[in-house]
């Protein structure tokens, strides 16, 4: 890390830091830049108080030899909405790349979830609309359990009317994924539980469609799929928001401003 730094002379070093991985800079590699008067900025995907005991308190622990920590997941939970984040904390949003994220005009899949079903959420929701109502659903696995790649799981969204989120995350909390914005980024119609962390930022049955029960998921999705013209007002409106507060101009924008 040292030479590589010597090396290069950066202004500003951006990590992005998720769970135990072996390859996650020790405290030594934040002190260096510190002392060398580099900015470091630390993307938090999830910021969080799990088991592993991930987020919060690295943040805690790095204090101000970190310059910027900018947390992407919004959750919503009583230790979230109740917690005083430090000075040097900003919640922001996912950031998307619009060459892989944008409107286009054929979209042949009507209604699809594109991701793993790894939890009791999606496993309930998904078999009460696909099993027991017989609802088209286009499920894939995603880029983890499917191994898709980045343009292929980007192809699926695109090409979706409508796709389904759930907010409901392993840490026991909701938090608003990335596949939001994914969505959003596509003029994708958004169909997503009703919860207080999506809600924050965009506004229900206006930016996107929530829904509250089993039977009113599948009541939802069969509605937008037989109301294409409501569908897609909603979907462009959610487009718009998505254009005019959360791209990642904008992201990038107020990452740099923060760090002058």
């Amino acid at each position: 890390f040292p030479k590589v730094i010597d090396k290069y002379k950066p202004d500003i070093v951006v990590f992005s830091l998720m769970g135990k991985y072996e390859g996650i800079p020790s405290k030594k590699c934040f002190e260096l830049l510190k002392a060398k008067k580099i900015k470091s900025c630390i993307q938090w995907p999830d910021v969080g108080y799990s088991d592993s005991g991930w987020g919060y308190p690295q943040i805690l622990e790095y204090g101000d030899l970190i310059d910027l920590n900018v947390g992407w997941d919004n959750a919503s939970s009583e230790f979230h909405n109740s917690r005083v984040n430090p000075e040097n904390f900003k919640q922001m949003f996912v950031p998307q790349d619009p060459k892989l994220y944008y409107p286009i005009a054929d979209q042949n899949i009507g209604c699809s979830f594109v991701g793993s079903i790894n939890n009791q959420e999606r496993q309930t929701y998904l078999n009460h609309a696909v099993n027991v109502n017989k609802l088209p659903i286009a499920v894939r696995g995603g880029q983890r359990h499917e191994k898709l790649s980045s343009d292929q799981y980007a192809q699926l969204i695109r090409r979706s009317k409508m796709t389904i989120n759930f907010p409901w995350c392993n840490g026991n909390f909701d938090q608003i994924k990335g596949r939001v914005y994914e969505a959003l980024a596509c003029k994708t119609l958004l169909l997503e539980r009703k919860n207080d962390a999506t809600s924050r930022l965009f506004k229900p049955n206006y930016d996107y469609v929530e829904y509250t029960t089993l039977d009113d998921f599948v009541d939802k999705i069969k509605h937008y799929m037989s109301h294409e013209t409501e569908a897609n007002k909603i979907a462009s409106q959610g487009n718009k928001t998505f254009n005019e507060k959360f791209t990642s101009r904008h992201f990038w924008n107020t990452i740099l401003d923060k760090l002058k």
